[in-house]
């Protein structure tokens, strides 16, 4: 997708969100709950707006988000919370003065519209304060956080490992983030459509061998930091193997840091910054991408190691390690 940073849409829409932040104040502790809510809610309107408009472009919505964040040093989250919170609440009327901000992320970190409505009922009734409120969430296991263990399942990915696609009588490579090659496909030839194909490399040419794995094990990457957005986001450029890299802003699966705005997420930020700082690369086994086109991936490291196979066996797994940090929740809503 091409750079979107000078379509001229994007400049407009972030004067507006600049607008609206100075409008409410929404930067500072001061600010008036109220309006703080409404200045959310508006920034929540105006991308709405603008993702319907481009709504055909595929992967816009993630580098929108993160061109505004950039531009406005202003979290991704709070972002990603205003947008959901304008699609669930889209008449602002009958949003209640005694609800701030901080209530609505916690309802809307809510999987079930109808628990939704449920906890607000109960939250306007008893007007209960934010962390009340939290730890009131936080003890119904089913709808927002898994508390019953804090060990994330892990899926290890094996690297180098491709599915086979037949694309109008033609074989490619499947590459990952909807990326196709059939540089080779002559060499695949011999092999059946939907096969798993596991390659090596040497001086001159890639060599492939038919591979006994399940589907699971695809899509694991060596992949290099570009930027530590939060505790829980990060941007990487990817290594998707033959001479292809792609840039993609990734979420770290299974886990929920906290916001940027707060002491604990700065503490999260930091903690990945220090783990990640000086590594010649990192190596990631991605899942589906969430509703905000960021992929989701399970995040490996080591100090020690330059096999990709050995850091996913025996390195550090970030996700987890943030975890046992009580730097992050464990979360499923994603």
């Amino acid at each position: 997708m091409k750079n979107i940073s000078n379509n001229k849409d994007i400049i407009s829409l972030i004067n507006i969100i600049s607008y609206e932040i100075e409008k409410g104040k929404v930067k500072f502790k001061s600010a008036l709950e109220k309006e703080k809510t409404i200045s959310y809610w508006n920034i929540g309107m105006h991308i709405h707006k603008h993702l319907k408009k481009h709504s055909d472009k595929p992967d816009y919505g993630a580098r929108l988000f993160s061109e505004i964040a950039d531009n406005l040093n202003i979290g991704e989250r709070s972002l990603y919370f205003s947008h959901q919170f304008y699609k669930s609440y889209q008449d602002i009327n009958i949003i209640s003065d005694y609800l701030t901000w901080t209530h609505f992320k916690i309802l809307l970190s809510i999987k079930s519209e109808d628990k939704r409505k449920e906890f607000e009922k109960i939250l306007l009734e008893k007007k209960l304060s934010t962390r009340d409120f939290y730890n009131l969430v936080k003890r119904n296991k089913k709808n927002f956080i898994a508390s019953k263990s804090n060990q994330l399942t892990l899926n290890q990915g094996i690297p180098y490992l491709y599915a086979l696609k037949n694309k109008n009588n033609k074989l490619y490579l499947d590459l990952g983030f909807r990326f196709y090659s059939d540089y080779y496909s002559s060499k695949l030839i011999d092999f059946d459509s939907d096969s798993l194909i596991q390659t090596s490399k040497n001086k001159k040419d890639y060599s492939f061998q038919k591979a006994d794995f399940d589907n699971s094990a695809l899509y694991t990457y060596k992949a290099f930091i570009v930027k530590v957005i939060d505790g829980d986001t990060i941007k990487t450029d990817i290594d998707l193997g033959f001479n292809t890299i792609t840039n993609q802003t990734l979420r770290l699966r299974g886990i929920n840091a906290f916001e940027i705005s707060t002491k604990e997420g700065k503490k999260a930020k930091e903690f990945v910054q220090e783990r990640l700082k000086n590594l010649d690369f990192i190596v990631i086994k991605t899942y589906r991408p969430d509703k905000y086109s960021r992929y989701l991936v399970d995040l490996f490291y080591s100090n020690e190691y330059d096999d990709l196979s050995a850091i996913i066996n025996n390195g550090n797994f970030l996700n987890q390690e943030l975890l046992d940090n009580n730097l992050a929740v464990k979360y499923y809503i994603y």
